[in-house]
């Protein structure tokens, strides 16, 4: 398999704009049908690690209406198993990635004091695609998110509306935060089979890609429908990708 190493190595990757898939327009999740939050719009210490609203943030989750559909085919198989997606974020704004960036290279620096400048910055781009390159007119600057094909997510039970247990929260950096992170332990024995947080991983991935999805590896929560990093992570079902960078919603 071909698996991208960090949030930055799909740069090369072309992107098909003849692909009628690419003029697609930005719809908005909020009020579709799909369970969510605008996770970095929130404030208050609503949203850990961050505890404010992220600068650049919007208060409704937007995607591509491509992205949008195959988020409903996941929740019409996951629907068996008492469970729907529920969506963090998805269209993400240069500034708000700018701001991320920002966020966690601080916190990179906290706990890691020893590390150099180029160590830092490959710490940070396994979390965060570099937002400080982009030029709107080159494709191999763009962060995945302002193109409107990623998303990330959890699940939710139906019947109480309750998050799922995922081991550890969105957004948050730890030895958990990788999507086979107990299935390594479970294999070590460490976790037994019916452990839940394995178990409810697995249904997320395993609904996600049978609904046209790829999950980056680096972060169980993140799925790329036709992005460059998506063609990375799809073991080789598509060469090119269709979703390229687009303006916020609102803006001509």
């Amino acid at each position: 398999m071909s698996r991208c190493g960090d949030a930055g190595g799909y740069s090369d990757i072309p992107i098909n704009s003849a692909d009628p898939r690419y003029a697609e327009p930005l719809v908005c999740v909020t009020g579709s049908g799909i369970a969510g939050k605008s996770y970095y719009y929130q404030n208050d210490g609503e949203n850990p690690p961050y505890g404010h609203r992220v600068r650049g943030s919007l208060p409704d989750i937007w995607c591509r209406a491509g992205v949008l559909q195959s988020l409903r085919h996941a929740n019409a198989f996951l629907r068996q198993y008492d469970a729907e997606v529920f969506v963090w974020d998805a269209y993400r704004t240069v500034e708000a990635q700018k701001a991320l960036w920002r966020h966690v290279e601080y916190d990179v620096r906290e706990r890691y004091p020893e590390m150099n400048d180029a160590a830092v910055f490959h710490e940070v781009i396994k979390y965060v695609s570099n937002p400080h390159r982009f030029e709107k007119d080159d494709p191999q600057t763009w962060p995945v998110h302002a193109t409107g094909g990623a998303v990330d997510l959890t699940l939710r039970s139906l019947t109480t509306g309750e998050l799922l247990d995922m081991g550890s929260g969105f957004d948050e950096i730890c030895d958990y935060t990788p999507t086979a992170a107990f299935e390594l332990l479970h294999s070590e024995g460490k976790c037994n089979a019916d452990h839940p947080p394995m178990r409810n991983r697995r249904l997320l991935h395993w609904a996600m890609t049978k609904s046209g999805f790829a999950n980056y590896p680096q972060e169980f929560w993140h799925f790329d429908r036709g992005t460059q990093l998506y063609v990375v992570n799809s073991d080789g079902v598509d060469e090119v990708a269709w979703y390229g960078y687009c303006d916020p919603p609102g803006t001509e």
